[in-house]
């Protein structure tokens, strides 16, 4: 009997069976996250720590990976203040705020996220394209957006969090993502 595999880039190849007649396999019951960073090293995180105001970009997150679309695994927001997060798809040059340099999970991994990340303050120059979810969080709290990998990032696409009702006061924002081949 023959049994063939799929490996990672999609090539059909022969499983290999060790002397005993033993098939080892190893099964993906962990979420994709793990396995990237097991696997490729290409799982990142970035953190935004700004004093936001109504209606005002703060995080900023730009595939700029030509054969990768980026994918997020999460972004959990906090503030000292009740405010309401908005996920969006977003066109536009991202201007203001700061250049943040994510940082690779698979620690020492000499990796880095081929992106444009911007936070730490009010961003500009960008339009809402579509809205991707909403978060309310409490004061003194912190929540995540309901995500779990299913917001795809193609090249050259950008997603933005808007604190939208917030009436200042401290915010923090981390960003999980990773990379997997485009489809």
């Amino acid at each position: 009997m023959m049994i063939e595999g799929t490996t990672s880039d999609g090539t059909r190849k022969d499983v290999p069976v060790d002397p005993k007649g033993w098939l080892h396999t190893d099964a993906k019951a962990e979420g994709a996250p793990y396995h990237v960073a097991r696997d490729d090293a290409r799982v990142f995180r970035a953190v935004s720590i700004d004093t936001a105001a109504a209606g005002e970009y703060t995080f900023y997150l730009r595939n700029d990976d030509t054969e990768r679309d980026l994918v997020i695994r999460s972004i959990r927001c906090g503030n000292v203040v009740t405010t309401l997060y908005k996920l969006l798809s977003v066109t536009g040059t991202a201007a203001g705020g700061s250049a943040l340099t994510p940082g690779n999970s698979t620690v020492g991994s000499p990796r880095t996220a081929d992106v444009t990340c911007r936070g730490d303050g009010a961003i500009t120059g960008l339009t809402a394209a579509a809205t991707l979810g909403i978060l309310r969080v409490n004061t003194n709290e912190s929540d995540a957006f309901e995500i779990h990998d299913d917001v795809r990032i193609p090249q050259g696409q950008a997603v933005a969090v808007e604190s939208d009702t917030t009436a200042g006061g401290i915010e923090e924002i981390e960003a999980i993502f990773f990379f997997e081949p485009a489809v």
